[in-house]
């Protein structure tokens, strides 16, 4: 039969494992350099234009072809580089039309490469290039997506956006390990993007558990003679 002192000493024994994975994954995570992890040493931040300069004869927009059905939140006329495009803001979606010819724009390998290399500083080169629809873990969201692989010293990989070909993020080999040991200090073992998860509430309700009861157990083993001032007393 388990007793509340042999529940305290193996629930002691859990927690105390998850708090040294706590404590070194946190300080191994504060030991890397930030920069680095982020990718902000091979990243170049484009500057953002909204200027719209000359515009001439417009596509009319109601007469574009694949506008998705779903409620509109925003049309937006903009440049995209050297394009001046409609940015159809749905529900769910973004598309990109030109808004001189009315064609869907399509951002190619060569286009999501050249914007890869101009927000890249490293001494890398790319060595390949991939259109991602789906399972893309190292980013949140934003589907499709090329990834641009760079041959340096940090494995560089750009992620540009396959529907107006922005540069969302530079991942690296230390990011993984980040990611790792995040997971790890905030016990997202299923992969919820989220330390509000049942696994820490769990815990955190059990080391409460453990501390009172701890508590409890050292008050108990206390007598009336260790409050006892030994020798003023007969």
């Amino acid at each position: 039969m388990i007793t509340l002192r042999k529940l305290h000493k193996w629930l002691g024994l859990a927690i105390g494992l998850q708090v040294i994975i706590w404590v070194t994954s946190g300080l191994i995570i504060s030991i890397l350099d930030h920069d680095i992890v982020a990718g902000n040493t091979t990243k170049i931040s484009l500057p953002a234009s909204d200027a719209l300069g000359d515009v001439g004869r417009l596509f009319p927009i109601s007469q574009l072809q694949g506008i998705p059905s779903n409620e509109f939140k925003q049309i937006t006329l903009r440049r995209l580089d050297d394009i001046l495009v409609y940015q159809i803001d749905a529900e769910t979606s973004k598309h990109i039309f030109n808004a001189e010819t009315g064609e869907l724009v399509t951002i190619t390998r060569t286009w999501a490469e050249q914007n890869a290399l101009a927000s890249y500083q490293g001494k890398g080169e790319i060595v390949s290039s991939n259109h991602l629809t789906k399972g893309a873990p190292e980013i949140s969201g934003s589907l499709p997506v090329w990834r641009v692989d760079f041959n340096d010293s940090l494995a560089t990989r750009v992620y540009v956006s396959g529907v107006d070909g922005r540069v969302l993020v530079h991942r690296n080999r230390y990011w993984k390990v980040v990611d790792f040991l995040l997971m790890l200090h905030f016990m997202d073992y299923v992969k919820e993007g989220s330390f509000n998860n049942v696994q820490i509430i769990v815990v955190g309700f059990a080391a409460l558990w453990l501390s009172l009861f701890g508590m409890l157990l050292v008050v108990k083993g206390f007598t009336r003679r260790d409050f006892t001032w030994r020798g003023l007393t007969r």
